[in-house]
């Protein structure tokens, strides 16, 4: 079975003003999240002593950048056994898990979202600017060596409002990957090509960055941050690559 990756609305501003500070700062907070958690279903090492995990998490929190993607306790070398072993050590597991948790309650919309698939953004999408080509593989692909994702289940990446302006704005130069002898292929790239504009335009028009997720535990968010009202989805012109999960 494939992997199925999503995108969703997500507020930088949000993560930068109120999220960050807390989990580098609030160690009340950070205990507060576990209390929600059923750690037995959702984490590695559910008999690590608690006040320790919360240590850890806010030690992870203060080792990351300022973008909240890069952790100074990972090697620059992704490849290393080194980095293997941190990258997927319990704490940084339970820490990108807590982080899913955490978005998805506070500044990122579960549902509806964007079909993004392993594949399907660049299988319809191609560009010949490398700048959207950036973008665009970084919704997949982290670019930094010492990224803390992409998650095995969960946040994969995200990209911010400023990036998301760049794409709308600039979409003359993304264009469907129009194959030869292959008419089926066609329709559906020219459909995701601008159903993917409209998915943008709501971003761009609300001030959004954009988050990817990978075989998303959607199931353990119990109040779901809802940053645009699910009746305002019905006027957007996404019928085939939107998922509303009624």
């Amino acid at each position: 079975m494939g992997q199925w990756n999503t995108l969703h609305l997500f507020n930088e501003s949000i993560l930068q003003k109120d999220i960050i500070p807390q989990l580098q700062n609030n160690l009340t907070y950070i205990e507060d999240k576990f209390s929600s958690i059923n750690l037995e279903l959702y984490f590695t090492n559910p008999d690590h002593d608690n006040k320790s995990r919360i240590k850890e998490i806010q030690k992870i929190s203060r080792s990351i950048s300022s973008d909240f993607r890069e952790s100074n306790l990972l090697p620059t070398n992704r490849l290393s056994k080194e980095f293997q072993e941190i990258y997927y050590s319990h704490q940084f597991e339970e820490f990108r898990i807590l982080l899913f948790i955490i978005f998805f309650s506070e500044c990122a919309q579960l549902f509806p979202c964007f079909k993004l698939g392993r594949a399907l953004l660049h299988h319809n999408l191609i560009s010949d600017n490398k700048l959207l080509q950036e973008i665009l593989l970084s919704l997949l692909y982290p670019k930094e060596s010492r990224s803390i994702f992409p998650s095995e289940d969960g946040i994969r990446n995200w990209i911010t409002y400023s990036d998301v302006k760049t794409l709308y704005e600039n979409y003359s130069q993304i264009h469907p990957n129009i194959l030869q002898n292959a008419p089926i292929h066609n329709k559906n790239a020219r459909i995701y090509h601008t159903e993917f504009k409209e998915f943008l335009s709501v971003a761009y028009t609300n001030h959004l960055g954009l988050v990817s997720c990978v075989d998303m535990p959607d199931e353990i968010i119990n109040s779901p941050c809802e940053l645009i009202p699910r009746n305002l989805w019905k006027s957007f012109n996404l019928e085939k690559n939107l998922i509303l999960n009624d």
